[in-house]
Formats: C-alpha cells, sequence, structure tokens
C-alpha cells in the first residue's frame, strides 16, 4: 500500500469533522482515486482502520474525524458488535493516540510509571 495514502485520507477527512459532517465511503474513494488510481474500496478500508477515523454503517452513513470523546464512544459501541475484541483495543488505542485530549485519565495514569 502506498505509505502516503494514509496522509491523503487524513487530509481529505478535515472538512468531515463531526459525525453530522461524515462522507459516503464510496465519495472519498472517489476522491481519492484521482491520485490513486488503482485504490479499491477494500483497500481503502484496510487502511481507514488504522487510523483515528469514525464510519458507520447507520444514519448517517459515512466516515468522519471525530470532534469528541462521545462519538468516539458511540463509534466504538458500534464497532464492537461487528469484530473481535483484540481489534476493538488496537483501534481505541488508535483514537486514544490520536485523541488524548478526550482521555485525560490516560494521562494521569502513564505519569504514575514515569
Amino acid at each position: 500500500m502506498n505509505a502516503s495514502l494514509p496522509d491523503a485520507i487524513l487530509k481529505a477527512m478535515q472538512s468531515h469533522r463531526g459525525r453530522d459532517r461524515a462522507i459516503p465511503r464510496a465519495d472519498l474513494l472517489f476522491q481519492l482515486q484521482a491520485r490513486f488510481m488503482e485504490l479499491q474500496d477494500r483497500q481503502l478500508r484496510e487502511c481507514y482502520a488504522e487510523l483515528p477515523v469514525c464510519s458507520s454503517a447507520s444514519a448517517p452513513h459515512g466516515l468522519w474525524l471525530p470532534e469528541s470523546r462521545q462519538e468516539i464512544d458511540s463509534f466504538m459501541a458500534e464497532y464492537r458488535c461487528h469484530v473481535a475484541p483484540e481489534v476493538v483495543a488496537r483501534r481505541l488505542a488508535i483514537f486514544k493516540r490520536a485523541y488524548h485530549e478526550f482521555y485525560p485519565e490516560d494521562d494521569r495514569q502513564r505519569g504514575l510509571f514515569t
């Protein structure tokens, strides 16, 4: 996979902050195919699964960057219904690294061990 695809996804997602501004996956794919002509839907899904991007099959459908911990929590609740616990844990860790300001309790715990 092209190393710049994750950066391109995050750049394209900047105007899609908050669930109410979600972009349909097909629209994001079309937009990215201008630069990554061979990009397929499965590749896109595999890539954004490693990024701090929320997605939903329920309305409003699409992908978005979370604006709050509540959006992440809602996404994770839906996500838990579809994937294995270890995948959920890995995805939550991605969000916690990217949005550490939403998880101040983790910062306090980290301070105990440094």
